[in-house]
């Protein structure tokens, strides 16, 4: 087949437009076609020269203005998160009295509640004070109780009364004393200052025993919860016993009871 000299044209139109396209590169070419066609559709396109910093204050403004919400967002979500924390504890609380209120009933005695406002800095197991006093119905030698465990458990009396707050003395403190009973024993309790020690007994004694206070006690009204019997030493004729008193940790809010000791209450009369 011979070739026309129009076919002979294009072939090596296109021959030289391919090298030239290898030859050069075509970037430069491509957008001034770009340009050309703009120019053509929208002649002011090319008046319009690109300003990336046209919008940089409008930019960091923004920013600004995000990280002052982000602090504002943060602030709030923290006040939110210690009024639950808040909340929680007025619940827990709030059960906590619930509970108090509802195992007062089972006491036989009237008194006042207290909280534990000081310690003894020098043997926190030896005397307190409370904030309940002469004007809330406080009186010398009034016992007082502690809920722990959900049990009333006695943990000393009123020593010193003032008009709004009270001192009191545990029953851990050295050198005080009274009678005890178990279900088959009676003896004195007596502290060292850190344990409470159950001698001079009378009677059948295991470990476990619950301690209370005795119904010949004149210190205190009968049958208050005082612990267990958690060791035993020496013989038969002549034995001696560890009781598990409270934990300061665990006492917050303390039940003074109305009750004075027998020899008071009898001074008073005469």
């Amino acid at each position: 087949m011979k070739r026309t000299p129009l076919y002979n044209f294009l072939f090596y139109l296109f021959i030289s437009i391919s090298i030239f396209l290898i030859i050069i590169k075509p970037t430069r070419f491509v957008n001034s076609v770009r340009v050309f066609f703009s120019y053509i559709f929208d002649p002011s396109f090319v008046f319009k020269p690109l300003n990336y910093t046209s919008d940089i204050y409008e930019k960091m403004n923004s920013l600004i203005l995000c990280s002052f919400k982000i602090k504002k967002f943060s602030d709030e979500n923290f006040n939110l998160k210690s009024k639950m924390v808040f909340m929680e504890s007025l619940i827990n609380e709030n059960k906590r009295f619930s509970e108090i209120i509802g195992l007062k009933k089972k006491l036989s005695h009237n008194g006042a509640f207290a909280r534990i406002v000081s310690i003894n800095v020098y043997n926190p197991y030896v005397s307190a004070y409370i904030d309940k006093g002469k004007n809330d119905g406080i009186s010398l030698y009034n016992p007082v109780l502690s809920l722990l465990n959900g049990r009333w458990v006695l943990i000393g009396r009123v020593s010193e009364v003032y008009d709004n707050f009270s001192k009191i003395i545990f029953i851990t403190a050295p050198g005080f004393s009274f009678i005890v009973d178990t279900n088959s024993s009676r003896g004195l309790l007596t502290s060292d200052g850190k344990k409470l020690i159950y001698k001079f007994i009378e009677g059948d004694l295991k470990l476990g025993d619950a301690v209370y206070s005795s119904k010949i006690s004149l210190t205190f009204p009968p049958f208050l919860y005082v612990g267990n019997v958690v060791e035993i030493k020496g013989s038969s004729e002549f034995r001696n016993a560890y009781v598990d008193g409270f934990k300061l940790k665990d006492i917050d809010i303390v039940y003074v009871i109305d009750f004075k000791p027998y020899s008071e209450a009898l001074e008073e009369r005469l």
